[in-house]
């Protein structure tokens, strides 16, 4: 039997990191799904997408370059029972989290459907206790290939105005 869980905020470890640009954190309806990361360290599962709304308290700099998307990844630990059906990346989609019972074990069941046609893109079951970070807002006219403006000040140094490589172990297994 699955129970309703928390709003996806609520479950995060460090709420505050998300908080400091959103004064009511957006669902994940109508996410965009740029990539996912598997990782047999936890095992973990790392989505990178582009939240619904931009932050009604951005970055003064972010302002100023006329950004209006923000990016993020979402870190899902102790993960199981995984599928990623097909691969249709970047893709609309809504994620669900749903508690999954016994509620004391805090696992949580996490899909992702397209927004188009309701398909799952990927679904698997994990810890409740969620991770978000790597925040980078850029121009929806510029599209995915950036230049990115990232709130954290290790990413600024390293990438400057871009997304690492896919292999970048160093960006991809750290929040």
């Amino acid at each position: 039997m699955i129970a309703p869980a928390s709003p996806w905020a609520d479950l995060l470890a460090e709420r505050e990191r998300i908080d400091r640009y959103y004064s009511d954190v957006p669902p994940l309806d109508g996410v965009v799904l740029r990539s996912v990361r598997l990782d047999r360290a936890g095992p973990t599962v790392v989505l990178r997408l582009d939240l619904p709304e931009f932050p009604d308290r951005p970055e003064r700099e972010w302002v100023a370059a006329g950004c209006d998307r923000l990016q993020c990844q979402i870190r899902f630990l102790a993960a199981e029972d995984v599928r990623v059906m097909g691969w249709p990346f970047p893709v609309g989609v809504d994620v669900v989290i749903e508690a999954v019972e016994p509620v004391e074990h805090r696992r949580v069941a996490v899909t992702a459907r397209a927004r188009s046609g309701g398909a799952e893109v990927v679904r698997f079951v994990c810890n409740a206790s969620l991770a978000v970070g790597h925040f980078a807002a850029y121009r929806a006219a510029d599209g995915d290939g950036g230049p990115y403006l990232h709130a954290g000040r290790v990413d600024r140094i390293r990438l400057g105005t871009r997304l690492p490589e896919p292999t970048d172990t160093v960006y991809y297994e750290r929040l």
